[in-house]
């Protein structure tokens, strides 16, 4: 599903269909367990959740909903009965979820950590969409942020449709580099952004990024205030979970 609005508020446009994601698809691919253990495949610490990451509801209110065996480990998912939210539970760790992108992210999802030709052809065709929706609500960009950049598609595509300058954020070592050797300027996170960089974005864009977060609505709110321009735009992509949307927020 295709989310877009300006900084003072978000709205809905596209459909899951549209967009060739997959609605059923849990609200996020970070985090798992490996049988009952609190130690992720390469050592590294897990947490349980203990507050829904939208409503905060307490996990009495939580029901299980899948639970999805990977190359490495399996991943197990819940469902929040008061907002609607899928997340991961246990999941790793604020301090190891660097290390956990920059490596064992692909490894566990597709088997490897070089992408795919899968990979490749459904990221071109993902950013030629978003750029064909996003075209009658945003005239002009300048500069564009994409968050989550991969192999940098959505940037190249971005570039193409207004000739803006880009700059990606993609923590994953592999899928950054490929991007750097098409000549994009892209980072492993915000913080390695210049200082001249905050609140200078006509567009930010994050796909499938949202549900990968800790805490999604202060990530929201630190693009809001730090990175967009007053009046800039946010695209989001999100799968949701059996095609409904139940809830809405303010960030």
């Amino acid at each position: 599903m295709l989310l877009a609005g300006q900084a003072s508020g978000i709205r809905f446009s596209g459909s899951p269909a549209e967009m060739g994601t997959e609605p059923a698809r849990a609200v996020s691919e970070l985090t798992g367990t490996c049988g009952n253990s609190s130690v992720g495949p390469s050592g590294s610490p897990w947490e349980t959740v203990q507050r829904c990451l939208l409503c905060q509801s307490r996990p009495e209110r939580w029901r299980p909903f899948e639970s999805v065996a990977g190359p490495v480990l399996t991943l197990h998912y819940v469902r929040c009965q008061e907002c609607g939210l899928v997340f991961m539970n246990p999941r790793p760790d604020a301090s190891s979820l660097s290390d956990y992108y920059a490596a064992e992210y692909r490894l566990q999802v597709q088997g490897q950590e070089d992408p795919t030709a899968k990979d490749r052809w459904a990221q071109s065709k993902r950013a030629q969409n978003i750029v064909r929706l996003a075209r009658p609500l945003v005239h002009e960009v300048e500069t564009h942020l994409d968050i989550g950049s991969s192999l940098g598609e959505l940037l190249a595509a971005f570039h193409g449709e207004y000739a803006c300058a880009g700059v990606g954020v993609e923590p994953g070592r592999d899928y950054r580099r490929r991007s750097e050797e098409r000549g994009q300027q892209v980072y492993a996170d915000l913080g390695g952004l210049p200082l001249e960089a905050r609140s200078s974005f006509d567009v930010v864009t994050m796909v499938h990024v949202l549900e990968h977060l800790p805490d999604p609505l202060a990530y929201l709110r630190e693009i809001r205030e730090d990175w967009l321009k007053p009046c800039g735009h946010l695209i989001l992509e999100v799968p949701i979970s059996l095609g409904i949307l139940r809830s809405r927020c303010r960030i």
